[in-house]
């Protein structure tokens, strides 16, 4: 998955830029031509984000999309909805961890920190990688539970999208605070987007169903190590 942060910002990722028109509606975009805009706060809170940046391109690129550019951008080589671009994943072997708890369960997170890392998240990773484990081989110890936390440098709206993404997954929008303020089941290879609704600075991405089956959802406090907090700031 992809990662688009401010939902009133430009939602950026695997191909296409989905500029947020109105709240909730997307107008596709090739990335190519203006994938970083210029952030209005102001504005995104309102839902309309990159209205100073992109209003002059909105005619512009509504003609190229009628032209059918996306689609020659699309089958020159860049990975859309198929989902089978393998260069377009993280090498979490290589992305540093850490472990929260939630509800007295414990959870082993890769972090996603930089811009590249967090567009990547969880894409082309399957869903064995996500499977629970039990420390030193320990059948009978509590099992740990794995998943990718985004961690942002301010509370904004973010919104996600599955695309290039095989595994369904859960994601919680967590606030600054540690609280979660919103929750989702995300389908494989959506292009759809998940807003926040609300400002957050953080998000956690697990195998779907897992948080229903802990009992994770609304107002669950999340706990994250300090270390981790200081090292975002």
């Amino acid at each position: 998955m992809r990662c688009a942060p401010g939902f009133g910002d430009c939602t950026c990722g695997a191909g296409i830029l989905y500029w947020p028109v109105v709240p909730n509606q997307s107008l596709p975009i090739p990335t190519g031509l203006f994938c970083r805009a210029v952030r209005s706060r102001a504005v995104a809170r309102d839902g309309y984000g990159c209205v100073a940046a992109l209003t002059w391109l909105r005619g512009y690129l509504l003609h190229i999309v009628q032209i059918g550019l996306v689609v020659a951008l699309l089958a020159a080589g860049c990975s859309g909805p198929s989902g089978t671009d393998p260069a377009k994943r993280n090498q979490l072997d290589a992305m540093e961890k850490a472990t929260i708890r939630i509800n007295n369960h414990e959870f082993e997170v890769w972090l996603a920190r930089t811009d590249e890392e967090r567009e990547r998240g969880l894409m082309q990773v399957p869903e064995e990688a996500l499977a629970p484990f039990s420390r030193s081989g320990d059948a009978g110890a509590s099992p740990i539970y794995r998943g990718m936390l985004f961690l942002f440098d301010d509370e904004m709206p973010l919104a996600f999208w599955m695309a290039n993404t095989i595994t369904p997954l859960d994601i919680a929008y967590i606030a600054s605070d540690g609280r979660i303020v919103k929750t989702y089941t995300m389908a494989p290879l959506e292009t759809r987007t998940y807003p926040s609704i609300v400002p957050a600075q953080y998000a956690l991405e697990v195998k779907a169903g897992l948080f229903e089956e802990l009992g994770i959802g609304l107002g669950t406090y999340v706990e994250i190590p300090d270390s981790v907090l200081k090292a975002a700031r």
